[in-house]
This record gives C-alpha cells, sequence and structure tokens, in this order.
C-alpha cells in the first residue's frame, strides 16, 4: 500500500467508535464522555507506517515498550506520544514532537496521511488525537529515549488483521483488579492490547474494508 492509496482511505468516512467498541467492550464510548462536559488532557500519538522488508512492500507500524516505572502506563505497548505541551501549536505538533523526543524520529508534516478517531483513555484522563504518518524509508537506528522507551518494535501490519493473531487474555488493569476476556494483538513476543490495540483495530478496519 503507497502513501497515496492510504491518502485515499483517510478521505473517506472514518470506520469509528463502533470499532474501539468492539475491543474494549468494558471501556465506553469516547462521545459519551465528551458529552459529558467533563475536563480532560489533550494528548496526541504518531501512528508510524512504512513499507515492509521481510513481506513484499506490505505496511509495518512502529510501536515503542514503555519503560517500567511508578505509572498507569508502566511497561505498555504504545505509539509515541504524549500530552500537549504549551509550545506545541496544534495536535499534529504534539505527535510530531513526542515522536522525536522518544525514537529520535523526525517527522514532517507532509508525512500525514490521515488521522484516525478521538479515544479517551479513562485511567489517565487523556483525549488522544492519532496521527497517522508514512515513511517511505525508516532509518537504520533510532534513538531511544532511555527514560521513556524501553524497547521499539517493527510490527507487520498485515500480519495483524489475520484471525489467528487475535487473542483474548486477562488483563491486571491494577493491584488486585482483573479485567476478563480483553482482546490483544499478538505477534511473537508482543501482545499489544488497550489504546493500542483500539486504533490497530480501526486502522484495520479502514484497510480491509477497501479491498
Amino acid at each position: 500500500m503507497t502513501r497515496s492509496d492510504l491518502q485515499e482511505l483517510f478521505k473517506q468516512e472514518l470506520p469509528g467508535e463502533d470499532t474501539h467498541v468492539e475491543f474494549a467492550p468494558v471501556r465506553g464510548r469516547t462521545s459519551a464522555f465528551l458529552a459529558t462536559g467533563a475536563s480532560y488532557k489533550e494528548s496526541a500519538v504518531a501512528i508510524v507506517l512504512s513499507p515492509s522488508v521481510h513481506r513484499n512492500g506490505e505496511l509495518t507500524v512502529l510501536i515503542t515498550q514503555r519503560q517500567q516505572y511508578e505509572g498507569k502506563h508502566s511497561g505498555q505497548l504504545s505509539f509515541p506520544g504524549g500530552k500537549r505541551e504549551a509550545s506545541d501549536v496544534s495536535l499534529q505538533d504534539t505527535a510530531i514532537r513526542e515522536c522525536f523526543e522518544e525514537i529520535g524520529l523526525e517527522l514532517r508534516p507532509d508525512d500525514l496521511v490521515g488521522k484516525l478517531s478521538q479515544l479517551y483513555i479513562p485511567v489517565s484522563g487523556f483525549l488522544v488525537d492519532p496521527y497517522v504518518f508514512y515513511l517511505s524509508e525508516l532509518p537504520d537506528d533510532f534513538q531511544l529515549n532511555e527514560r521513556e522507551v524501553q524497547t521499539l518494535y517493527k510490527v507487520e501490519l498485515e500480519a495483524l488483521f489475520e484471525e489467528t493473531a487475535i487473542e483474548r487474555r486477562d488483563v491486571e488493569v491494577m493491584e488486585g483488579k482483573i479485567v476478563r476476556d480483553i482482546p490483544h494483538f499478538i505477534q511473537g513476543e508482543i501482545a499489544i492490547w488497550g489504546a493500542t490495540a483500539i486504533l490497530l483495530n480501526e486502522l484495520k478496519i479502514l484497510i480491509l474494508r477497501n479491498r
């Protein structure tokens, strides 16, 4: 799939919250939260796609594993991203800045191909704007922020779309509280759940419905 292919995809109406609920049945809808008028923290992530060198040019996506720390997202798999800073002109700028700060990858506004639906994360109070970028080639080396990022994975996106890549597992969301049968995207040692899996599922449906 090329840059122009992706740009055409994002001209369509997004699959939206139905695909979010499918992967997080107990989370609730972002639109329902926003309708309450409750406050939230603005944030953004960078979903970086590029051609795979192993699967005939099919897409890969960059996924980070966070360092272990005293916090709600310790050790989780996620897209580069974070809270909007006062210096960020827009949330797109937040995604670009966070990507550079976390993994040393410098994105340009022209690399943007589209945007997925907003997602509210109750456990942290973040409202996430997910920006999708396409790079025809990735650098050989990344400069990981050791304070924030433990590992960077290049995940074969199309392989995640296979039915065998989805497993349902129990998750301990906080000490002593376990949520049962949460969908995970599995690839090797990687098990992606939560907000990252929710956004991947929307991207999956967007791509598959146009085949």
